[in-house]
């Protein structure tokens, strides 16, 4: 969803001691993992366990797709900032929080159109919140209002005013749209639930949610992290919650709560899975990521510097996979050709390591900088990257890579 867009939510309010201590002390609660009610994301469990994770457990294939370089195909910016919307026909490449145009490529590759365009007109889009593909059609969502697009060519189709500002969104299947936005004068969050034509089928507030009741131990420890000053500076509103893409449903994630709830038409809140940050709470908070499948979820959680200062740095960052199956969370090894920790390709002769940037209709995405791509593949003995490699320089478009799970 919107890692940026939630960072500089939680960044915008007040940095009250009180919203402080009441984020720890409903971040520490452990009562409903001791019940054993729920499956158990073992976050803090996955830094004690870190490992080979192969991507062959999960995924039967590996494919390198060179995507077009064109004067008008070509995407600007780090790769880091891109996300992916997979079609019917290949992937939409595109960044929140901008103004720059979504761009449709084929499953090989090729270039197909410029969705839409920039500006204040109906037919244009002012501010990319986020983009859903649906059929041969895609919806950009930006502030107030929701652009329908043609895939094919990327003319405008439709347009649904929706005087929602800021917010995060989820498109189900039917077309029904769920709303996570922050009501600019109260701060207050809320969830508003859409029809396809726009029309609110109903609002709820977070706060109405019920809040599990801290216990005297937590509280204790809440006010121990206060008095010492061991509060993290971006822990202060992690009580903003955040939704997530699940495989049927959004997820709705509120990291002081340690629960991963998924979220219903009705605006109705569902416990799914328990989030166990142990010891390292507070300190340690899910963030950003969140794919899952039908074998397995994985995520990312951020050691804050305040909190942890001498945690490795190539681990700061924990990108962990929870096992459906088994019910282990394991942390994934860092990968310096990648700069990141992810699966290790033993698909493809020690390819390049591998970690989603979607995961849509059993397959999962990952976008590759050219020059990095190159890099890897000189060092690789994937005879496959290094073919891509050769068609690549400098200038080119970034690698899609492509993990057929199985």
């Amino acid at each position: 969803m919107k890692t940026l867009k939630s960072t500089i939510k939680n960044l915008s309010s007040n940095w009250l001691p009180a919203i402080a201590l009441c984020t720890i002390i409903a971040g520490c609660g452990s009562d409903k993992e001791s019940e054993g009610q729920l499956p158990v994301i073992d976050v803090a469990g996955a830094y004690s366990n870190i490992t080979t994770v192969n991507l062959s457990e999960y995924a039967s294939a590996i494919d390198y797709i060179p995507l077009e370089t064109s004067e008008s195909s070509m995407i600007q910016g780090d790769v880091i900032t891109m996300s992916i919307a997979p079609t019917s026909e290949g992937v939409v490449i595109y960044r929140t929080i901008s103004n720059q145009a979504p761009l449709h490529f084929s499953n090989t590759g090729k270039f197909i159109a410029q969705i839409g365009k920039n500006g204040r007109s109906k037919e244009e889009y002012n501010f990319i919140e986020e983009v859903c593909t649906h059929d041969n059609f895609i919806d950009v969502v930006s502030y107030d209002k929701i652009n329908t697009y043609n895939l094919n060519d990327g003319s405008f189709a439709e347009n649904i005013p929706t005087g929602i500002p800021e917010h995060e969104v989820y498109r189900y299947p039917d077309g029904t749209y769920t709303y996570l936005s922050t009501d600019f004068k109260t701060k207050e969050d809320k969830i508003i639930i859409l029809d396809p034509k726009g029309d609110t089928i109903t609002t709820r507030l977070i706060k109405e949610f019920e809040i599990d009741k801290p216990s005297a131990k937590n509280l204790e420890r809440a006010e121990k992290a206060e008095k010492d000053g061991t509060v993290g500076l971006f822990l202060v509103r992690t009580n903003s919650p955040n939704l997530h893409t699940g495989m049927n449903s959004p997820f709705l994630l509120f990291n002081e709560k340690d629960t991963l709830y998924t979220l219903d038409k009705a605006a109705q809140i569902h416990p799914k899975y328990l989030v166990d940050y142990g010891e390292f709470k507070p300190g340690l908070y899910w963030n950003s990521f969140l794919f899952e499948s039908d074998k397995f979820i994985t995520g990312r959680a951020l050691f804050l510097f305040k909190n942890y200062p001498n945690i490795d740095e190539n681990y700061r960052f924990i990108y962990f996979v929870y096992d459906k199956q088994s019910g282990t969370t394991r942390g994934m090894k860092y990968d310096e050709d990648l700069k990141s920790a992810g699966f290790v390709n033993d698909l493809d002769a020690n390819g390049i390591a591998f970690y989603p940037k979607a995961l849509v209709n059993g397959k999962m995405y990952q976008l590759v900088d050219a020059i990095q791509f190159m890099d890897i593949a000189e060092k690789s003995s994937s005879q496959r990257m290094k073919e891509v490699a050769t068609t690549l320089t400098e200038e080119s478009n970034p690698v899609l890579v492509v993990a057929t799970l199985k």
